[in-house]
């Protein structure tokens, strides 16, 4: 289960809100996840560790009532419920490991409040695409405490199985991180990196920082 604390700020933007807001952050539990996994197959000389999923998202996080004086801020949450089934594989080829995932994601409707060519205030009914989810990655242990990282994420939209036609457009998104972890401890670590959104479509793009503390119990 991952339960996700989100924070946004927004600070000098372009267009001010309605009582001349250039600036507001909003923080919160965002949209919870439970994940189940099984093992398929058990690495060996030649497999890959193959593992089957089935997670869930759901929607948790504050979505709708936005209020336009925080700039967006107080939207971290996706409003859809997500089921999410597929295959992750881990392989360990000396003196490397690696990593990937091929997901298929199923999102329900949501409704989200918006205006019509009046300026009248409806809700929509939105209806968001299937996507596929495609991971790589590699580790490279430089010493006993250091371990370089290298990762390639990707999503995909695609059509709806079930349900009513999406009537949101397709996107998708490529992005690279490459980053360094500390072992500090057999239970803690340490990570830093930076991720780059290489290419996309109907996506924001973006340059990220990121730092990530693991404790495992």
């Amino acid at each position: 289960m991952v339960v996700p604390y989100v924070h946004n700020w927004a600070g000098s933007v372009d267009e001010p809100g309605p009582n001349g807001e250039r600036s507001a952050n909003f923080g919160g539990v965002g949209d919870v996840n439970l994940t189940f996994k099984y093992r398929l197959v058990e690495e060996g000389p030649q497999m890959p560790t193959v593992t089957a999923l089935f997670a869930t998202d759901f929607p948790t996080g504050h979505f709708k009532r936005l209020n336009p004086g925080r700039l967006g801020a107080d939207e971290i949450g996706g409003g859809s419920y997500v089921f999410t089934t597929g295959l992750n594989l881990s392989k360990y080829v000396k003196p490397f490991i690696f990593y990937g995932n091929v997901w298929y994601s199923m999102q329900t409707a949501s409704s989200s409040l918006g205006e019509d060519e009046d300026g009248n205030s409806v809700y929509f009914r939105n209806y968001p695409r299937d996507f596929v989810t495609v991971n790589l990655a590699a580790e490279y242990p430089l010493t006993k405490k250091w371990v370089a990282l290298l990762e390639l994420t990707s999503f995909w939209d695609g059509g709806r199985l079930l349900g009513h036609q999406s009537n949101v457009a397709p996107a998708a998104l490529l992005s690279v991180m490459a980053g360094i972890e500390y072992m500090a401890t057999e239970k803690f670590s340490l990570a830093l990196g930076v991720n780059i959104d290489l290419a996309g479509k109907n996506t924001e793009a973006a340059v990220t920082p990121l730092l990530s503390m693991v404790y495992a119990f």
